[in-house]
Order: structure tokens, then sequence, then C-alpha cells
């Protein structure tokens, strides 16, 4: 009945905090991303064939295809599924918290996720690796071929979301699996995934398109590990005080301290420490180390967010342990630390990230308060928003009926106007440094020919992605038969001239 109580008053607390946020600022990219393979998948398109795939996992899109179906196709079933992520992410974060830390420093991870909760949408991520990391545990309180197999089902789960974390969990598993000479575990455990990618590879073969599709998913992720811009920051970035440096350089300083704990941890723990316990901060440091891909691909604050939930139980985990130590003094500085820690990441956000819808702040909803109506339902933006969105959206609904192009990195137009897309390319990323994939994507618009374009000249991976150096050809396509008949801010608003 406690339990109970306390994951009620868990769950209270991050509804309270998340639903102001939720309809508050629309991510072009990343929402309509989201959106544009969910309308693949329920138009029962061909992956690899009709549209290029990511290396996401194609779980979301399943998911969220259901879920219109039950439903309606409209922002508020996606606000309601993120707001259900993020519950189960803190229902999480509580259960792993406690399996490492007395009560009263459990709740310190649960609260440093509350006021820096990361993007909205990446809420797979979090939920995934924080599973991963209670079923693991479960595993190492009776390791044997019955909790194996259970974690090979959730390690298959996870994995249809995140491929990434797929990997990662597997990798965990085998080092647990191996540490304690447990090799018949492994096979037991990749028995479920395995079986899963066959059913894939079935289906895909069916379809013609397996091939595509696995050549697809690792260009994918190898163009999501090659992202040059931003770099991570030197220690000139510390010295100057910029507050997104000294967060990204904690992990370093959070975990070489949980790895100097684990190697000493007869001296530091005392005798009395237990192999299980060892092993549980063993399993915390490969997968807090692993789920730090994020930042080593995209060193910022946003970033640091998605592997934060790990991250903060690591802290916590060090916090606690200088509390149990006789010297003096060192239970008042665990004390400090933690109490400064949600005091930092509150004051960052304040003043340097303000209104930023990746990083899931809570000051997102002073910073929109402008509404706008669309086919998927009410949102809000703030002025520089909606001074390009509303008028975009209102100079497409009065052009002649057709496809539509979105070059760069605004897929949600697709879904904010009805308009189909005629290339199969979500987004410049997609098509990015590969001449047969630019000119696939040429080849497509000359037989749909769509009558519209909006095009804005941005990137969100660096400049080298930008349009006209990652893909001069397509650049030069459009510029020679689209042309520009109007603008909202960055929006660039083109008819087709041929």
């Amino acid at each position: 009945m406690r339990r109970l109580l306390i994951h009620a008053v868990l769950a209270g607390t991050t509804a309270l905090l998340i639903l102001p946020q939720l309809g508050r600022g629309l991510m072009l990219y990343d929402l309509g991303e989201l959106l544009y393979f969910t309308d693949a998948f329920t138009d029962r398109l061909a992956p690899g064939a009709d549209y290029q795939v990511n290396a996401y996992g194609p779980g979301r899109y399943l998911l969220l295809s259901g879920l219109f179906g039950l439903f309606s196709r409209s922002f508020d079933v996606i606000w309601g599924l993120f707001l259900v992520l993020r519950l189960g992410i803190t229902a999480l974060l509580w259960q792993v918290g406690r399996r490492y830390l007395p009560t009263h420093w459990a709740i310190l991870p649960v609260v440093c996720l509350w006021v820096a909760p990361g993007p909205l949408h990446k809420g797979f991520y979090l939920l995934g690796s924080l599973a991963l990391m209670w079923g693991f545990l479960r595993y190492l309180d009776r390791p044997g071929r019955r909790r194996a197999a259970a974690f090979g089902l959730l390690l298959a789960a996870v994995a249809l979301f995140r491929l990434d974390l797929g990997l990662f969990g597997a990798l965990l598993f085998t080092f647990g699996a191996l540490g304690q000479r447990r090799v018949a575990d492994l096979a037991v455990a990749a028995a479920p995934t395995a079986l899963g990618l066959l059913g894939f590879a079935i289906v895909l073969a069916g379809e013609g398109v397996l091939g595509t599709v696995i050549g697809q998913l690792l260009s994918d992720a190898f163009t999501n590990q090659t992202i040059s811009t931003p770099s991570f920051p030197g220690p000139s970035s510390l010295a100057s005080g910029n507050g997104d440096a000294w967060f990204l350089w904690l992990p370093l300083v959070v975990y070489g301290g949980l790895a100097l704990l684990l190697v000493r941890a007869e001296a530091l723990l005392g005798r009395g420490s237990t192999s299980e316990e060892r092993r549980r901060l063993g399993a915390l440091l490969v997968l807090g180390l692993l789920t730090l891909n994020q930042v080593r691909m995209k060193p910022e604050f946003g970033h640091l967010l998605q592997a934060g939930p790990l991250l903060w139980l690591a802290a916590a985990v060090l916090l606690a342990w200088m509390t149990r130590r006789t010297w003096p003094g060192w239970g008042a500085v665990a004390l400090g630390l933690g109490l400064l820690l949600p005091t930092l990441l509150v004051l960052h956000t304040v003043q340097a990230h303000r209104g930023d819808v990746y990083t899931g702040s809570f000051t997102i909803p002073e910073e929109r308060r402008t509404s706008l109506d669309t086919q998927l339902g009410r949102v809000w933006l703030n002025e520089g928003e909606h001074a390009e969105l509303a008028p975009t959206l209102a100079w497409l609904g009065q052009q002649p009926p057709g496809a539509l192009w979105v070059p760069t990195n605004q897929p949600l137009l697709y879904g904010l106007t009805g308009r189909d897309d005629a290339t199969g390319f979500v987004g410049v990323l997609y098509y990015a440094g590969d001449r047969a994939d630019q000119n696939q994507l040429i080849q497509r618009l000359e037989t749909r020919r769509p009558p519209v374009a909006v095009f804005v000249n941005d990137t969100v991976e660096g400049p080298e992605r930008l349009i006209g150096v990652a893909a001069p050809r397509v650049h030069s396509y459009l510029l020679t038969h689209y042309d520009e008949v109007g603008r909202a801010g960055r929006m660039r608003w083109m008819r087709r001239s041929d």
C-alpha cells in the first residue's frame, strides 16, 4: 500500500509538471519526423522503397499508428503518449533508484528529472534505458534461464523502439552473464531478439526490400555517429564559465567516481560489501556509459538530458556513499551537493535555455502564449514561430491541390497541411552527401511535380549539412524549377515554374 501511495504521488507530481508543456511549441523536424513515418505505416507504404527509413526502429510508428486508429489523428494523441512515457520514466527511475539507495536519496534523481526532463519526444530513449536497467537488476537477483528469457523479451521490446538501446542492452547482458560464467543464459536471452529480427527479415524479404532497408539503417546510424557540430567543449569553455560545458563534463566526474567505488569496493564500501552490490554498481556504470553515446554524438545540453536519469542516479549513489563514511563532515558535504545538483539544473535552464523546447524546460509555457489552430488540433507558439507558421499554412491552404515539397528540415508541414510528400525523404539529412539518393529524389520530383514547396535554408546538424553544401544538385533543381512568390520569416513560399 505504501509503495502504491508513493507511485501515486510521483505520478501526480510528474503530470502537474509536464501537462503545461504539452502542446507548447512545435518541433517542425523531430515531431514532423515522428508523424511522417507514422503516416507511412498507416498508408502501408513500402519501407526502403517508397520512403527511406531511419535507425530508430519501427515500434514508435506502429504504436502511434495504432493509437491514431483507436482515437484520432491529432496532436492530443501525441501529447497523451508523451505524458504516459513520462509517467513510466518517473516510476521506473524510482523503482531502480530504490535498488541502490535509501528512500531519502532515491528521490534525488527523480527531482533532477522533474526539473530537467529533456526533450519530451525522446521519452522512448529514457524509458528504454531505465527498463533495461530494471530488467537486468531483476536478472541479477536470481540468475537463471527463466530470468534470462524474461530479459530477452524485454530487450526485444526495447530494441523495437530504439535499435541502439537494443545493442546497449545486449552488451550489458553479455558482460553480466559472462562475469557470472553463465554462458548458456546468453543464448536464452538472445532467442526472442533473434526471432524478432528473423520475423522482420522475412516480412521485408517478402516485399523485396530487405537489403535496401538494411543499407538505409546502417547509413542513418553511421550518419548519426559522424556529426561534427557541435564539438565537445574543451577546458577553455570551463574556464569561461560556460554552463553547458560544465554539465557536459559532469559525467566524467560522476562515472569516474563510480568506477573508483567499484574498483575499490572493499576499501570504500567496507568489508561487508557483497558481490551482488558490486554487480549492481557495475551494471549502472556500464549502461550509464553506453547511454552517453547521445552526448558523444551531439555534445549539447539537450542530449545530455537524454542520458540524465542514469547519470543523476549514479551521482546519488556516490553522495549516498559519502554519508556512510565516518570521516568528519562528509555527510554534510553530500547533503549540500545533493541539494546543489537540482538547484543548478534549474538555474541553468532559466538562464541559458529559457523556453527551449529541446530541453523539455519548465519555462516553455511562459514563452509560448499564441495559439494556432491546425488540422491536427490547437497548439501554442511563441510570437516568432506564429509569425512564420500561421501565414505559411494559410498560403498553402490557398494553393492548388497536389503534393508538397519541403527540401530541408520541416516535415511537420506535410502533416499540418494534409499534403503528400513526393520524394520519400523526410529531410535533407536523409539524402545529404549521397549522389544516388539525390538522383532518385529528383527523378521522383520530375514524376510527381509538386506544385508548391516551402524552403528554409537551415541545418540541424552543422553547416556541412546545409542543402547547398550537402546536396548542391538538389538545391540547384529547387532554384531552377521553383520561383519564390512570398515568405514569412525564414520560410520561403515557392511555386513550380515549369
